[in-house]
């Protein structure tokens, strides 16, 4: 009983959430199952969320929420869970990862959660986990049952567009996803932005 699926960025991996609480990969070209499955949740999995190709243009990471109220940060390449975020005190109804380092979970207990990665200083000092948790956002009278980020789209389709180009190396690929990443920040705030004056510079 599948409950969810995403595509990764790059569009080369195709992930699948369900009842079972387990990750499964999928080749997107043959239709077959990648591996085996990711097990690690006690409960369904009901949302999942990539990690946005300007920010890691391998796009082997993604983020899991379930219905054991925890998410696990996943790395698709070596099949280890790399994070377990807990903190909330019922099921995590939707979970995104933004473009700015932050990981967001909401749930049915009327709150979302913030999440921030750590430097890299923290990692080499070994100052803790992956992530950390910078803010709890209350207010809601009832459950959460989805988020919206202003980036969605940018973190989703990464260095893809509307005039369906594609790419012959991944240096490419990785420039065009960072053009499109540093659009949307100008946009946001409010400053004039030539995406492909941009994209050819890079």
């Amino acid at each position: 009983h599948v409950l969810c699926t995403a595509w990764s960025p790059d569009g080369l991996r195709f992930a699948s959430g369900d009842k079972n609480g387990e990750l499964r990969l999928w080749d997107p070209i043959s239709g077959a199952a990648v591996g085996r499955p990711f097990s690690g949740h006690r409960q369904w999995i009901t949302s999942m969320s990539w990690e946005p190709q300007h920010v890691n243009a391998a796009c082997e990471r993604l983020v899991t929420g379930s219905k054991d109220r925890t998410a696990r940060v996943w790395n698709v390449r070596t099949g280890r869970c790399e994070m377990t975020l807990t903190g909330h005190d019922d099921s995590v109804e939707c979970v995104k990862w933004g473009g700015e380092g932050l990981l967001y979970t909401a749930s049915r207990d009327k709150t979302i959660n913030v999440w921030a990665q750590r430097s890299a200083d923290d990692e080499k000092a070994g100052n803790g986990s992956l992530f950390k948790l910078v803010r709890t956002l209350k207010g809601h009278a009832h459950r959460i049952n989805a988020m919206a980020l202003s980036t969605d789209f940018l973190n989703r389709t990464g260095a893809y567009d509307h005039t369906g180009g594609f790419f012959d190396e991944e240096a490419h690929k990785s420039s065009a996803a960072a053009a499109a990443a540093a659009a949307a920040a100008a946009i946001a705030a409010g400053k004039p932005y030539d995406r492909a004056a941009a994209h050819l510079a890079a």
